[in-house]
């Protein structure tokens, strides 16, 4: 007896242990499911007011995240219609460009036709003054021709007439008479005269003919009548004369008089230069 009773208070006894946990278990396992019912239950005023402030911000979201979409559709409409229009514009810029040169050369060709008109009157003008200064260049000719017809009989020399008489060797010849002055010739025929500049003497028609003439009638010759001052005048066509093989003497002639050739049937209208 006494043995089991000091084996049985020697024993530990764990009921108060497990008593306490499944009580401690129990009374978390009801605070845990009363703390989901009140997380789940429809009559919780505060979760309707949650749920409404999230529905609230859900839409406001929703309307802010459309009009961000909005606004950037806009904004790449936008983008689209400034790129067209900054090609709009750089075409304007260019036929801009394009307008202004042709405005400027239409400008310069204006201009052109303007000096083209200002010319054409101003040479219209000179046009007229040139055929009135013609028709006064006439008129002072003509007035300078009566001046020097004048001038020419007041200056007419007065002398004896230088008469030719046939002799010497070309007695039985037939003459043909060149006066020689001091720069030209003049051809005495029996119906005219000419006078031929000593300068053209080599490429006369005239005195070339005359050469060969004489030249061809054997019983011709040709009488150059020298003047005091045609000595050269005579060394040039008695030069000319050789070349061409005609035959020719010559005459001294004294005075300033006419020649009278009268003796010999010629005509000697020719004056004295």
């Amino acid at each position: 007896m006494s043995k089991r009773n000091r084996e049985q208070s020697d024993a530990v006894s764990l009921f108060p242990f497990l008593s306490i946990l499944t009580c401690l278990i129990g009374t978390l396992t009801m605070l845990i499911a009363a703390l989901a019912l009140r997380q789940i239950s429809p009559g919780d005023k505060g979760s309707e007011e949650e749920n409404i402030k999230a529905e609230a911000r859900l839409t406001t979201f929703k309307q802010i995240q459309a009009q961000i979409n909005a606004d950037k559709n806009e904004i790449e409409r936008l983008k689209k219609l400034i790129e067209e229009l900054e090609k709009q514009l750089r075409r304007i810029t260019l036929d801009s460009e394009s307008l202004k040169k042709k405005k400027v050369d239409l400008e310069k060709d204006i201009e052109k036709r303007k000096k083209v008109a200002e010319i054409a009157t101003e040479a219209g003008k000179l046009k007229t003054k040139a055929d009135q200064l013609n028709i006064d260049i006439a008129r002072v000719k003509k007035e300078i021709e009566a001046k020097q017809a004048e001038l020419a009989k007041k200056k007419k020399p007065v002398g004896a007439t230088v008469t030719v008489r046939p002799s010497g060797s070309a007695t039985g010849l037939k003459p043909f008479f060149i006066e020689c002055t001091s720069d030209s010739i003049v051809t005495y025929d029996s119906k005219e005269s000419r006078r031929i500049s000593k300068t053209v003497l080599k490429t006369d028609a005239a005195y070339a003919s005359l050469l060969e003439r004489v030249k061809s009638q054997p019983d011709s010759t040709i009488i150059f009548l020298v003047r005091s001052g045609g000595i050269l005048t005579f060394l040039e066509a008695s030069t000319i004369a050789d070349a061409a093989g005609t035959r020719y003497g010559k005459l001294p002639v004294v005075g300033d008089g006419m020649i009278d050739l009268g003796l010999f049937d010629v005509n000697s209208t020719e004056k004295k230069p």
